[in-house]
């Protein structure tokens, strides 16, 4: 199972900078034992300027800003806002 998180990362009159990162969670049970495995990676960098907003993966490579937002729920509430 995949999540996503935005987190703003800064913040001010004229710049947003969100990151957009994965989380995949395993867990199991035993009769004795449960266990569970987390992973998170940054995967995106969204930056957002009075009348533009763009999306970088984590190689500085542009991406779709409307795909990521069509993925990832959080940032298309986030940004819905603006």
């Amino acid at each position: 199972m995949t999540n996503f998180r935005v987190a703003e990362v800064h913040h001010d009159a004229d710049l947003t900078v969100l990151v957009v990162a994965s989380f995949r969670m395993n867990q199991t049970r035993t009769q004795n034992a449960c266990s569970l495995f987390v992973q998170g990676e940054p995967v995106a960098v969204v930056v957002c300027k009075p009348g533009s907003t763009q999306a970088f993966d984590m190689q500085a490579n542009s991406i779709d800003i409307d795909e990521l937002k069509r993925t990832v729920s959080e940032l298309r509430q986030r940004l819905s806002g603006q």
